[in-house]
């Protein structure tokens, strides 16, 4: 992988969009933005449930933009910290825009089932509200099948 990827599309938004596109990339810088440097292991920590080999390759991404700097230390255990680069830094105000726009309409977006018609109703599915009704509905795992918003964090729930 060259030191600057490769990228033929002329529109600006296509651009940072390609850069920072995804789950985990914005969440990576968002991090770093916060708190620099970061080591692997607080990285990992920042962006739940990332796995191992998914933060590895992000971080590979971000580093082939310019936009994080990777420094290892010759100790045992080994250490690697990662960083900003100055072009890393410019997406400051980017990011403080995206985390203040995500923090006014939080509410509205997302804590609303009104205004978000995918978002199920947790009083209809929730087995807590549906106690006086009998068992809850699951899957044939035994999942609560509405994990994502559910109150009981999404474990497996008895009948």
């Amino acid at each position: 992988m060259s030191s600057r990827m490769q990228f033929t599309n002329p529109c600006p938004v296509a651009l940072t969009s390609r850069i920072l596109g995804g789950r985990w990339k914005p969440r990576i810088v968002w991090a770093l933005v916060r708190n620099e440097p970061l080591r692997f292991s607080a990285l990992r920590r920042a962006c739940p449930p990332v796995s191992d080999r998914i933060l590895t390759k992000e971080l590979r991404e971000l580093e082939a933009w310019g936009l994080i700097s990777r420094k290892e230390y010759p100790v045992i255990p080994p250490k690697t910290e990662y960083r900003l680069t100055e072009l890393g830094n410019s997406l400051r105000p980017i990011m403080a825009a995206m985390a203040e726009w995500g923090l006014a309409n939080r509410a509205l977006i997302v804590d609303s089932p009104a205004t978000n018609p995918h978002q199920p109703r947790v009083e209809r599915f929730c087995p807590d509200a549906w106690a006086s009704a009998g068992s809850p509905p699951l899957t044939r795992t035994g999942r609560c099948t509405h994990w994502n918003t559910c109150p009981r964090g999404g474990r497996q729930h008895t009948r």
